[in-house]
């Protein structure tokens, strides 16, 4: 599936995004769902558990608090892994756990503080009537791996995404439809597996179960996608940059 955009530019293949992303996926898809889980599953679930367990008793928030600022750690730190074991494997590269873990580890601030304005500028828009919110964050979708694969700062991340995905945002926003779609598609999933548990599907703790799986699985599918994005926009703009990559992985 192809997708015209500026003729300067090509086109961007949106179906081999897809291709290349639900590729690394299938090719690692034990270790990156042990990464997710791990840097993102367990702190989400403290989270829901704690908010779960508060209403018999409120002393049990502060396992969520404790979850909450594991995650500020965690949450980072598995962006920066996936990404790049994602371009490990695009690469031809071994993906090894150990260097995924230690790629989160030396990005993770950075990446925080990334997550946090961006947030904060997506948060905003979306307030100014939803379309501006949106429309940064087709602007600023590919921040991520330009920070980790690129070895840039904060606000040069988010300025290298705005340039690659100029002229290049619905397509980009189309490739966040079949996201949101699959997502969608999972959670009508779960619920249909929920409903034979009556009570249980109607109270909290159905809520608390699924939604860590469900961001565990939103992350281990969104970030191979990211990457093979970032990857196909950066290499019809400008060709491939090895030796730029080649200092990032040494």
């Amino acid at each position: 599936m192809s997708v015209s955009v500026s003729p300067s530019m090509g086109q961007l293949d949106i179906g081999r995004v897809l291709s290349d992303g639900l590729g690394v996926l299938g090719r690692n898809f034990g270790p990156f769902f042990l990464l997710a889980l791990l840097l993102e599953g367990i702190p989400s679930a403290l989270i829901a558990y704690s908010q779960l367990m508060a209403r018999l008793n409120p002393a049990f928030g502060v396992f969520g608090l404790v979850g909450l600022l594991a995650l500020l750690i965690t949450a980072p730190m598995m962006q920066g892994a996936l990404v790049s074991g994602s371009m490990d494997d695009l690469d031809g590269r071994r993906v090894s756990i150990n260097s995924c873990l230690e790629a989160g580890r030396r990005h993770w601030l950075r990446l925080l503080g990334l997550d946090i304005l961006v947030a904060l500028g997506v948060c905003l828009g979306t307030i100014l009537l939803i379309v501006p919110g949106v429309l940064l964050a087709l602007r600023w979708s590919v921040c991520i791996p330009a920070l980790v694969l690129e070895g840039r700062g904060v606000q040069e991340a988010m300025g290298r995404s705005a340039d690659l995905t100029q002229d290049r945002r619905w397509p980009i926003f189309l490739l966040g439809l079949i996201f949101l779609g699959a997502m969608i598609l999972l959670q009508i999933a779960l619920t249909i597996v929920g409903l034979p548990f009556g009570s249980l599907y109607n109270s909290a703790a159905f809520s608390a179960v699924t939604t860590p799986f469900i961001n565990t699985c939103t992350s281990v599918l969104a970030y191979p996608i990211l990457t093979a994005l970032f990857r196909q926009l950066r290499r019809d703009k400008e060709g491939d940059h090895p030796a730029t990559l080649g200092e990032v992985f040494a």
